[in-house]
């Protein structure tokens, strides 16, 4: 292993303990940012030019601590998760099956890996997968690793963009700067960075359904999402409720086509071995449901009760059902009876949802919740209370998120969603946003 001795690992241990206090940063930050762009064009020209610099300054601060982390994992590709991706690739690029936890092994014993990570040296992914990882294969690990966050960062600049014309498409530079600010201050942004994680991928595929939630485009888009993280496993559900069959047939068309293409490239051998060895069909180490990373409403019950995972599965906890059963029960009778003009409401509440009850949802999947947010804010005209309800329900979403308390910002967002929709004050169009006052 590589000794940790250069400025950038530093400079990264520095930001490791300021991130102890990082939800108390954006308690201050956040809903002073938001109200102060709310009543941008009544601020007196130097308080606008004041606010101005220092979200720049801010940006900009936030982006050098990305690069700070991107290049100590450059330096010591970092085990969770990229060594583990990386020996996927390997995995496929030398004809290996995946679903072989002893093919993975023996890469990863070249490693070396740590004995706690041999041991979680399983493929839990869907075959199509694969194609995501085997590039990685074709190179070192630290090659792989800096044109993988090459890669993500990119993709996480595309996100701002995007989030930015879907939520305020009067193009409104400010509204940029303040989108660009929630991005990079959202802990979990910061934490994909550090795990080198697959969410802004998620985030990217998850916007190009939200803007073609009714084409079929935006049915593949959501089966390519699926394959890289299925934590969005109800939306196909959303579509059938809210009468989106072309999308419909789009999800079933990339399931079939990116099958197809795993079993021409990597072999029925590989393409069976995800039914036939996948861990998932067996039993999982019970950490992997209760692990304080896990934010999920399963994984939380599990934890509050303390149930025996190996007397009881953990599918069995009456706590999880209970719960499960009330947030369906409520969100499918609100995703159903709202009218037309409002279905972005829907798709964010039928988002949310998935991720209460996806079974392993975690911290660091907080970057899905920043279309429901921006919804929240774009429209804030139409909330009670305005700018101040909306500021408080993103200053608390930002908090929990912060201090790694992902499940309970669910919730807040999930409620402030469900009280929300049937209490705006007229129908909007898709992502119109909120105009502030002159």
């Amino acid at each position: 292993m590589l000794v940790d001795t250069s400025p950038s690992i530093r400079m990264f241990q520095l930001f490791k303990l300021l991130a102890r206090d990082y939800g108390w940063l954006v308690l201050l930050a956040v809903p002073a940012a938001l109200v102060a762009h709310h009543y941008f064009t009544r601020l007196p020209r130097l308080a606008r030019s004041a606010w101005v610099a220092a979200s720049a300054v801010l940006v900009m601060a936030l982006i050098a601590v990305a690069v700070v982390i991107m290049a100590h994992n450059y330096e010591q590709p970092p085990q969770w998760d990229f060594q583990l991706y990386w020996v996927f690739g390997r995995a496929a690029v030398t004809g290996r099956n995946p679903y072989d936890v002893q093919a993975l092994r023996e890469i990863a014993t070249s490693v070396p890996f740590s004995d706690e990570l041999l041991g979680e040296t399983v493929f839990l992914h869907p075959p199509p997968t694969l194609f995501l990882f085997a590039p990685l294969g074709w190179f070192d690990m630290r090659t792989s690793c800096l044109l993988w966050q090459v890669f993500h960062a990119t993709l996480l600049i595309v996100s701002i963009l995007w989030l930015w014309r879907a939520f305020f498409p009067d193009a409104d530079w400010t509204a940029l700067l303040l989108v660009a600010l929630l991005t990079l201050m959202l802990r979990s942004t910061l934490e994909t960075v550090r795990f080198t994680q697959v969410n802004f991928l998620s985030l990217a595929l998850f916007l190009g359904v939200w803007q073609w939630r009714s084409k079929v485009l935006g049915g593949v888009l959501l089966g390519l999402a699926l394959i890289v993280k299925p934590v969005f496993f109800l939306i196909p559900l959303y579509l059938l409720a809210r009468g989106h069959l072309r999308a419909i047939v789009g999800v079933a068309i990339t399931a079939v086509a990116t099958s197809a293409a795993s079993v021409l490239v990597f072999g029925w051998e590989m393409f069976l071995g995800y039914f036939r060895a996948n861990p998932l069909s067996r039993d999982l180490p019970h950490y992997f449901y209760t692990e304080w990373i896990n934010q999920s409403l399963l994984a939380t019950s599990l934890r509050l009760t303390g149930q025996d995972l190996a007397v009881h599965g953990p599918y069995s906890n009456p706590l999880f059902w209970t719960g499960a059963a009330i947030f369906a029960a409520v969100s499918a009778w609100t995703i159903w009876r709202l009218p037309r003009d409002r279905d972005d409401w829907a798709l964010a509440i039928a988002l949310v949802l998935s991720l209460l009850l996806f079974p392993k949802t975690l911290s660091h999947y907080g970057v899905l919740l920043l279309p429901p947010l921006l919804l929240v804010w774009s429209r804030r005209d139409r909330l009670p209370f305005a700018a101040w309800t909306a500021s408080l329900v993103i200053g608390t979403v930002y908090l929990l998120v912060g201090t790694q308390q992902l499940l309970p910002a669910l919730i807040v967002l999930w409620l402030t969603l469900i009280a929300v929709t049937g209490r705006l004050k007229e129908p909007t169009e898709v992502s119109r946003p909120a105009k502030r006052d002159d």
